[in-house]
């Protein structure tokens, strides 16, 4: 009767909150006895999971709400602080008042992109329906080059992005994707650190990627590279760039993978679907069935790069 006490005994213990508990294996098992304890040993194991998982995600939209409340906090205690000294009467020098002016424009202007990146990931929490077209990824690329030039001049920058390659994509929630991963660079690494851009098709994949020459990620960091809030060494920036980036690109059915090392810089791939109906989560209603089919890549030629990276990108990405 030992394993039938045993049997109960993890029950109760089950029922007053103790997920860990097995039924322990007996030394002269009778046959039923032992299906019965495998069987609800298996299923206790499923219950666990299901209540961790759950666990934790109910925890995350919290701890999203604390850490949002946490960095809206500093602009506003900063935006506060220089009201407090104008109002009394502490700012006498017109350009003591402009400095103080600049700095609650400025702080104001955070807070604003980052309730902006807010938005952004709620909505892809939300798994949006997804406005879907031909989109040319290399145009993306050339825009946040481009882009990148007009800030940062001095940058040294290689573009390997010419021609069309398109794919299947929801355009404005896409085009953040080169833009963040360029951000992240002139963010983090200095102005005069090499970066490398560039843009492939081949076996039905698009990939993008980004690589600079930088200081590069430890594993733990770079572990953490895409959570919400995360800033490596505590550096500038909202932290929320990179999950921005892994969340548009997991809704159009692609995947980001990373390679760094402590000086070695880091390198950031995006692969993504380029056959027509990237696997996203809704398509535009307002493309007909028949153009669905139609192949959504540019026609082979010179405008249309199918080769291999150059030797330059293939080291870094």
């Amino acid at each position: 009767m030992r394993p039938l006490e045993d049997t109960v005994e993890t029950s109760s213990a089950i029922a007053e909150g103790d997920l860990t508990r097995r039924v322990p294996s007996s030394r002269d098992p009778i046959l039923e006895v032992e299906q019965l304890r495998l069987a609800l040993n298996s299923m206790l194991q499923q219950v666990e999971s299901a209540y961790r998982t759950r666990e934790r995600s109910a925890a995350q939209p919290r701890r999203f709400v604390a850490d949002a409340s946490h960095e809206l906090r500093t602009p506003l205690a900063a935006i506060r602080g220089y009201l407090q000294l104008y109002d009394r009467g502490m700012l006498r020098e017109p350009e003591e008042r402009r400095r103080a002016w600049d700095r609650m424009l400025a702080e104001s202007d955070r807070m604003a992109r980052l309730v902006d990146e807010l938005l952004v990931l709620a909505r892809l929490d939300q798994r949006p329906e997804l406005r879907l077209r031909n989109v040319d990824v290399c145009r993306l690329v050339r825009d946040a080059a481009e882009d990148l030039r007009v800030q940062q001049r001095e940058r040294p920058m290689t573009v390997d992005a010419g021609g069309a390659v398109l794919v299947r994509a929801d355009e404005s929630g896409l085009r953040q994707v080169p833009g963040n991963l360029l951000g992240n660079v002139r963010t983090h690494t200095p102005a005069e650190v090499p970066l490398r851009l560039g843009v492939t098709r081949a076996d039905g994949v698009v990939r993008l990627c980004v690589a600079d020459d930088g200081p590069g990620l430890g594993p733990q960091d770079a572990a953490r590279l895409f959570d919400r809030f995360f800033r490596a060494g505590g550096g500038a920036g909202s932290g929320l760039g990179m999950a921005i980036v892994q969340g548009v690109v997991h809704a159009h059915g692609g995947e980001v993978t990373v390679r760094t090392a402590p000086g070695e810089g880091l390198a950031v791939t995006v692969t993504l679907p380029a056959r027509a109906e990237a696997e996203g989560w809704g398509a535009d209603p307002a493309v007909s069935a028949s153009s669905r089919k139609e192949p959504v890549t540019a026609p082979a030629g010179p405008a249309d790069r199918t080769d291999p990276l150059p030797t330059a990108f293939r080291d870094g990405c």
